[in-house]
């Protein structure tokens, strides 16, 4: 549970200004500008709204007004009065100009503007589904699939119910033939969506323009063409009872996913993770999680409680594993082999200090982790015993035989060279993608930081925490005061209340970051996975951000996977670290066993020596890389 602040907490500086973190408390500017952040009223929303209602009023009575035959303003004031039962209504103006308002242009009025809200409710549900600003109901071969279907109605003569229906079917049809058609390898970019749309769009133009070539040019044609112009002149209040019944049957389940909709404007695998409404979560289904098993929050309790007497879930059979060493490799295959080696002079070739024991001869010890022993069952809050992953159609493993235990409060940190499975694996261990082989034990619920985050709309850094509180809100609800309420104080529990109401699109990277952290603090899981939460940052702000993560590790209980390409930063705060090379070739161990010299050097294929220095009046360590100077090699 995320608490309300209480103390201040900030990073070890060295002068100048930056994002400050910490739980501190807001002063009364903070929360002055952050009364929607916390519960407070929303007057610049309320101020929007009313003002796009007024403009609504004002068209509607330029609409009643103004035609071949005007209506007076204080005819059209009285008129209307009598609709809401004040004033004398009809009995105060001239017969003529009530029926013209009331029986002619009133139905036209209300039918344009239910029509309207129709259209906007729909385009703005796409933009967020397809991740576009632009995309709308003719780009992706909507509006083109209802033409047909109404032209062919209106060709085979089916009367204004079949007219209706075959728009229907046809227009639904089209949204089914642009995501068969862009899907690739069972999933569908944004880019192939559009792309497929505007394909089926050009279609059904093509075969709207054909049957108008077929149809009578003295009787049919005219009323295809009549129709797919659209027209308001036969509405009446028959019909305004119709279309609103459709916008509430349609519409408002759509209002009511507003949320949801939301989430899946962030993309699918972030909105995944998040936990969409409606959408079930592969942790949530057995049948698609090869070899995964979710522990609910009473396991996770127990384990991190270690009552006695519970024994802790066996794990089943995830399937088939890994296969076999290659011949002539054997054991030797669990360590980094030549060509995984530097080539170069060693710079100090006899130094082997007591700190990197494993530097005898330069041949580090990478091997395999060892499996949990079944007997003992699973003590992690996440165990994952001989699991391995590769691509369909791919004989080549990403990684295999990873074994290992991440207790609670840990942080673990993931290491290697790029393309060696890393994010691959935080994928599997957030359960976007299931693994080929071995049995993977997760929570329930898991915070999730992605690498790199964007969005093409413009929410605040409220909206993106709220985002958070996904599964606590519900297929068809809202966030609440209470849901608000955790995220403000995720927001100030980390010094960054003051972006509650600010564009996420205006803030840096290392606000962003703490944001999308905050996020994760809301959702209230007991694991936090980040992916390079430090990518793209500055010193300053990677120091930051690392003190944030070792803040919450070491005060809420928190476990924190993170992957990154620093040593240094896994040094300064991680307990225990996974190094991943090639396939099933890793190390895995407290961080004094595998952050050596020895181990480093042999991972990313140079040398990489550990310098301790004085700062302040505590002793540090560095890892540093011995590159390639081409002004050393010069002459």
């Amino acid at each position: 549970m995320v608490r309300p602040p209480a103390t201040t907490s900030s990073a070890p500086t060295s002068g100048g200004s930056a994002l400050t973190i910490g739980r501190g408390t807001m002063d009364s500017t903070v929360q002055a500008e952050n009364g929607r952040a916390l519960g407070g009223t929303d007057l610049q929303g309320i101020g929007v709204t009313t003002g796009l209602v007024l403009l609504l009023l004002a068209a509607a009575g330029v609409a009643l007004s103004v035609g071949r035959y005007p209506v007076g303003f204080w005819d059209l004031l009285t008129i209307a009065g009598g609709w809401v039962g004040i004033g004398p209504g009809r009995a105060g103006v001239g017969e003529t100009d009530w029926r013209v308002v009331e029986l002619v242009r009133a139905p036209r009025v209300l039918v344009a503007a239910l029509c309207g809200a129709g259209l906007a409710l729909a385009g703005a549900t796409l933009q967020g589904i397809f991740r576009n600003p632009l995309v709308g109901p003719q780009m992706i071969g909507v509006s083109s699939g209802a033409a047909f279907g109404g032209a062919l109605a209106i060709l085979l003569v089916l009367g204004a119910a079949a007219l209706i229906g075959l728009a229907f079917v046809f227009g639904l049809l089209a949204v089914m033939i642009v995501y068969l058609v862009s899907r690739q390898d069972g999933r569908s970019p944004i880019l192939m969506l559009v792309l497929a749309g505007v394909v089926v769009s050009a279609l059904f133009g093509a075969l709207v323009s054909l049957l108008t070539y077929l149809a009578d040019p003295n009787d049919t044609l005219p009323a295809i063409v009549f129709w797919l112009m659209g027209s308001f002149a036969v509405a009446n209040f028959t019909k305004v009872a119709i279309v609103a019944g459709a916008l509430v049957l349609f519409g408002l389940p759509l209002l009511m996913m507003r949320f949801g909709i939301n989430l899946l404007s962030l993309g699918d695998e972030e909105a995944e993770v998040l936990g969409v409404p409606g959408r079930a979560h592969p942790m949530d289904r057995p049948d698609l999680c090869h070899g995964h098993h979710r522990l609910d929050r009473r396991d996770c309790r127990h384990r991190r409680l270690g009552r006695p007497g519970r024994a802790p879930p066996r794990a089943h059979g995830g399937g088939a594993g890994p296969p076999a060493p290659a011949a002539g490799l054997g054991p030797a295959r669990r360590q980094l082999h030549d060509r995984g080696r530097y080539r170069g002079q060693d710079p100090d070739p006899g130094r082997n200090p007591p700190r990197c024991p494993d530097r005898h001869h330069r041949r580090a010890d990478l091997r395999h982790s060892a499996a949990p022993d079944p007997a003992q069952g699973v003590g992690g809050m996440i165990a994952a015993r001989d699991i391995g992953f590769r691509y369909p159609r791919n004989d080549a493993w990403v990684f295999q035989g990873l074994s290992f235990e991440i207790e609670a409060g840990q942080i673990f940190g993931i290491l290697g060279p790029n393309g060696r499975g890393k994010t691959t694996l935080l994928k599997c261990l957030v359960g976007l993608i299931k693994t080929s082989a071995g049995t993977l034990h997760l929570p329930d619920a898991i915070g999730y930081v992605p690498q790199g985050f964007s969005t093409p709309f413009a929410y605040t850094a409220m909206d993106i925490v709220l985002m958070g509180r996904a599964r606590q809100i519900g297929t068809f609800g809202s966030p609440r005061a209470h849901d608000r309420a955790i995220a403000a104080a995720a927001l100030a529990d980390l010094g960054i209340e003051r972006f509650a109401n600010r564009l996420v699109t205006s803030l840096s990277g290392g606000e962003r970051q703490m944001v999308l952290i905050a996020r994760a603090l809301a959702s209230e899981a007991p694991i936090m996975i980040l992916d390079e939460p430090t990518a793209a940052l500055d010193f300053r702000n990677q120091s930051i951000v690392l003190h944030v993560l070792h803040r919450l590790s070491r005060e809420r209980g928190l476990t924190i996977v993170m992957t990154t390409h620093h040593p240094q930063h896994a040094l300064e705060i991680a307990d225990a670290a996974l190094l991943l090379q090639d396939g099933d070739r890793h190390a895995v161990g407290p961080i004094a066993q595998t952050l050596t010299e020895g181990h480093l050097s042999d991972l990313y294929g140079l040398p990489v020596r550990a310098a301790e220095f004085d700062h302040g009046d505590r002793r540090s360590t560095a890892m540093i890389p011995v590159l390639h100077s081409a002004r050393q090699a010069s002459p």
